[in-house]
């Protein structure tokens, strides 16, 4: 398988007025001596962070979708709703939870209702395995996620392994084992460069290579984690403006992304190129 997708704190400063306690008489001789008025102070400004709430899909597929983001106490997203075009299946959600370093332990994606085999969502645990290495060499992490089928009997059933190889904090290749009928075990190479995935080239599976551009604004999908989240999102701190996939035959496919941004250099609009599809992103201070 290959993955091809705001609590509000404003701190605001009042201005300090001063004033004058003393009491003085209405009498000439008693009043008080002639002040100069001094000037206002200008609230102090506090700088503010944005992040991702809400994401609106527009396109003949998509029309009126859209996914909605909550975060925890600890800033980072603790649930993900996603209301489809057809509202009256209901909203699937994906549940976030961390362990005590605060990284993602798991991702609980529920359907919104129970399928024709009773299986009631997805189930992913995430573990991390520090590898030992040399003196000078570069510290390297093992990143193992297990995803399971969860079932209405409160079972689970084996979907698939991921495990991704981190050198320096950066991932390195990921490599997918799926369990499912026809499915077989792919293996990736990644290419990350100033902060933004370059290109993803397959090493088993389909003979493919995928190559990225980017722009120089922030990209809000950056670190999240879900269905609609593809890898070039997850690990590029920018946003992808075009995407080729060269192919074994030979056949290359382009795509092109242009972006509308507001006043913080953050997408509100990206727009795939001779097609109806778009998103609108909408954000949150925090």
């Amino acid at each position: 398988m290959r993955s091809s997708l705001r609590t509000i704190s404003l701190l605001i400063w009042g201005l300090f007025l001063l004033g004058c306690g003393a009491d003085y008489s209405v009498l000439p001789n008693n009043a008080p001596p002639e002040q100069k008025s001094e000037p206002k102070k200008e609230p102090e400004k506090t700088e503010k962070s944005y992040r991702i709430k809400r994401i609106v899909y527009e396109g003949n597929w998509a029309t009126g979708a859209t996914t909605e983001f909550t975060y925890g106490s600890n800033g980072k997203v603790s649930q993900a709703t996603y209301t489809g075009h057809d509202s009256g299946r209901g909203a699937p959600k994906g549940l976030f939870s961390y362990n005590g370093s605060n990284r993602l332990a798991t991702y609980d994606y529920q359907y919104p209702y129970v399928d024709s085999q009773g299986l009631k969502g997805e189930r992913t645990v995430f573990s991390y395995s520090p590898q030992a290495s040399g003196p000078g060499q570069p510290m390297v992490e093992i990143l193992f996620a297990q995803t399971d089928f969860a079932k209405s009997d409160g079972t689970y059933q084996l979907l698939k392994h991921t495990t991704s190889t981190l050198v320096n904090g950066t991932v390195n290749t990921v490599r997918t084992e799926a369990t499912t009928t026809a499915s077989t075990a792919t293996t990736d190479q990644y290419t990350i460069e100033s902060g933004n995935l370059m290109g993803i080239r397959a090493l088993t599976g389909p003979d493919q290579y995928e190559t990225f551009t980017f722009d120089d604004k922030p990209n809000p999908f950056f670190g999240l984690f879900g269905p609609d989240v593809t890898p070039v999102r997850r690990y590029s701190r920018n946003n992808v403006t075009e995407a080729t996939v060269r192919y074994s035959s030979g056949s290359v496919r382009t795509y092109t992304i242009s972006y509308t941004y507001n006043e913080q250099g953050l997408p509100i609009v990206a727009q795939t190129d001779n097609t109806s599809s778009r998103i609108l992103f909408e954000y949150e201070a925090y």
